[in-house]
């Protein structure tokens, strides 16, 4: 009789270790979801900034430079966090968005050594500052909508979400 007993033991224990697995690997799911839309989100919030503050004060930030020759306020709207972001947490994120992070933030290092660097005088430097913010708002438009996909409609669990309906 002990014997059967320890045979209910041992089989209970197996369906209890699958079930302990399943909820392990459900929780791993959900906190890696939770950590893609927090990204998603914060990306989006920076890419926004980014343009909309170079869009906002460009007058500003050219008089100054105009002025003073002084490149801080510039450097400062280029400033991100993007690179500190662990690239285990970008995998998380679809290719095509990965691929838009990557284009964006080639343009801000390459805006911000121009700023970093130039000697032009205000009528090349207001082109250049026109030319990279427009560079700057062709990524970022596409990249904000795919971050803002990303943000709202992720789910850990892609098998339990509707089909696509083809369209009409």
């Amino acid at each position: 009789m002990a014997k059967n007993t320890d045979a209910q033991d041992t089989s209970s224990k197996k369906r209890g270790g699958k079930r302990a697995q399943e909820r392990t690997a459900f929780r791993q799911r959900a906190r890696d979801l939770s950590r893609k839309r927090k990204l998603a989100y914060l990306l989006g919030l920076e890419v926004r900034r980014i343009v909309e503050d170079l869009e906002l004060h460009e007058w500003l930030l050219l008089e100054i430079w105009t002025s003073m020759r002084v490149r801080e306020p510039l450097l400062s709207v280029l400033r991100t966090r993007y690179h500190q972001v662990k690239p285990d947490d970008l995998l998380m994120m679809p290719v095509e968005c990965i691929d838009l992070l990557d284009r964006f933030y080639r343009v801000v290092d390459e805006f911000w050594l121009y700023l970093r660097t130039t000697e032009d005088m205000p009528t090349a430097m207001s082109v250049n500052y026109k030319r990279y913010v427009g560079r700057l708002k062709r990524i970022a438009d596409p990249l904000v909508q795919l971050l803002d996909e990303c943000h709202r409609y992720s789910s850990p669990f892609p098998e339990l979400l509707p089909a696509a309906q083809p369209a009409p």
